[in-house]
């Protein structure tokens, strides 16, 4: 089975947005697996909503952008060693507490493009190779979806439940990969 790590329970937390200062460039945003390269890191910030007089607080695992995980300080020191297995933790420049950007380098061909449903050419529900998939604990991408989707495999998605359940880490979801978009 192939699962999906996602940022979860966003009604309760803030969501991290780039700082007013930060220039969005491209760069930013086509995180598709490979090593980030940036001159410079963006600055985020939560989210500050005008109507609410309390504001929500940041959660250990927060979104940015589809395809990648904010992480929060207690996050990094509970997860920095596994997640770094698969990919790299790069620092940002966040307003709210240290924060790092979780970018996964593991790809995988497991997405049947040719069996996914799809919209203008893009994945929006998955058909699988679940033959692809290694036994040992994986965190990856595939090509088809690297720019919106992280893939657990179930030995993963074992050890991730239980270092965020032991360590009480907030903001995370995991739900089986191969549900639509609009889910």
């Amino acid at each position: 089975m192939i699962y999906e790590l996602k940022c979860g329970d966003v009604n309760n937390f803030a969501t991290m947005v780039f700082s007013r200062e930060t220039e969005i460039l491209d760069e930013y945003l086509d995180l598709n697996g490979e090593k980030i390269n940036w001159k410079t890191p963006p600055v985020i910030e939560k989210y500050f909503d005008k109507r609410r007089k309390k504001q929500k607080e940041r959660a250990d695992i927060g979104l940015l952008i589809p395809g990648t995980v904010i992480l929060s300080q207690k996050a990094h020191g509970v997860l920095a060693e596994y997640l770094g297995n698969f990919g790299e933790l790069i620092q940002l420049a966040c307003k709210d507490g240290d924060a790092w950007l979780y970018n996964v380098q593991t790809i995988i061909q497991c997405v049947d493009y040719d069996k996914s449903e799809k919209l203008h050419g893009s994945v929006i529900q998955e058909a699988f190779f679940e033959d692809n998939i290694p036994s040992k604990p994986c965190i990856f991408k595939d090509k088809h979806t690297a720019n919106n989707r992280i893939y657990l495999n179930h030995a993963a998605k074992q050890d991730l439940v239980n270092i965020f359940q032991d360590a009480n880490i907030t903001g995370w979801a995991i739900q089986p990969a191969g549900l639509s978009i609009f889910y």
